[in-house]
């Protein structure tokens, strides 16, 4: 076992006499020692709150626990931090663009006097100021391109028919 296993420097329960705390120095025990006062409960477990062993290096491992788990469970909080950001971002509102192909569509046909169908995009967030593209095509099979833009976060529109 090399010294970076060792534990720190400090009173340990005595491993030779039971009632009584020895010095460790960090690398062996010393001879100096104290009664560990039996009238006053509180003062023992305030001296050596969490020793169960009187070797201090069954101690250690005791000791590297808590950073072990204060380790893991941050990475459990980034874990679901990460969750919930990716959750939201894929839940995130979308424009009903088949709704929106179907209006534009009928509102073009009233214009032009004929069958115009529209094709839109899917997916489209709700985004104020957010622009995408549609295609308009007629029954003759002309295509033109519709130019979309958000004007609110509620799904309304205005759209222009490009050349």
């Amino acid at each position: 076992m090399t010294d970076a296993a060792l534990p720190d420097a400090g009173w340990y329960p005595d491993p030779a006499q039971s009632g009584a705390l020895r010095w460790w120095t960090g690398t062996t025990w010393s001879d100096a020692t104290l009664a560990i006062p039996t009238e006053e409960p509180a003062v023992t477990s305030n001296l050596v709150p969490e020793l169960e062993s009187s070797d201090p290096r069954e101690n250690l491992t005791r000791g590297r626990r808590w950073p072990a788990v204060a380790i893991v469970s941050a990475l459990i909080l980034v874990i679901l931090g990460a969750v919930f950001a990716l959750s939201a971002a894929f839940n995130k509102s979308n424009l009903d663009t088949d709704a929106l192909a179907q209006r534009i569509g009928t509102e073009l046909s009233a214009k032009y006097s004929t069958a115009i169908s529209v094709s839109c995009p899917g997916h489209v967030p709700l985004a104020q100021g957010a622009t995408f593209e549609c295609v308009a095509s007629d029954t003759k099979g002309t295509q033109r391109t519709v130019l979309v833009t958000q004007t609110s976060d509620n799904g309304n529109v205005t759209y222009v028919l490009g050349n």
